[in-house]
Formats: structure tokens, C-alpha cells, sequence
């Protein structure tokens, strides 16, 4: 089956293998493939937005990941192992 996420500290923590399934979610950015952002996602940054709680990132309609934000920033979700430099 698909793993969804796990519960941390009694909230919720949605998988990596989630944002990757998923086509969309109501909290949703997506960056061109050639955007300075989507580098800097990719690096593990934090990206200034206005979103909050958990939102999928897209980079021109694929799905990469989960940041959350805080209604000024998206902190970075984006699996460690898989984070490459700038």
C-alpha cells in the first residue's frame, strides 16, 4: 500500500511517498522547471509564501513535495537524502 504519513507528537506528518502519488491538493504551489524557487526547494531552503499548514509543492504540474508554511514562509519537507546543492 501507499504510506500516508505517521502521527509525531500528536500531529500529523504526511509522507513523502504521498506528495509524489498526489495529482493536486487545495494547498498547492507550483514552480517552473526553471525557477530559481524550485532550485532552492530542491537545495532543502525555505521559500517565502503566503500559505499555510502543509501544501504540495509542484514543479509544472509533477508533484516533488511537502513544505508547511506559516503564512510568510514554506519550511522545507523535502526528504534529506534527496536534497542536492545550489
Amino acid at each position: 500500500g501507499l504510506e500516508l504519513g505517521e502521527l509525531l507528537k500528536n500531529r500529523f506528518g504526511p509522507a513523502h511517498a504521498w506528495a509524489l502519488w498526489l495529482k493536486a491538493l487545495a494547498n498547492t504551489v507550483s514552480y517552473p522547471e526553471q525557477s530559481q524557487e524550485l532550485a532552492r526547494y530542491l537545495a532543502g531552503d525555505v521559500l517565502p509564501c503566503d500559505r499555510q499548514g502543509w501544501t504540495l509543492v509542484m514543479a509544472d504540474g509533477l508533484s516533488l513535495g511537502f513544505a508547511k508554511g506559516d503564512g510568510r514562509v514554506l519550511k522545507n519537507h523535502y526528504p534529506k537524502a534527496l536534497r542536492r546543492a545550489t
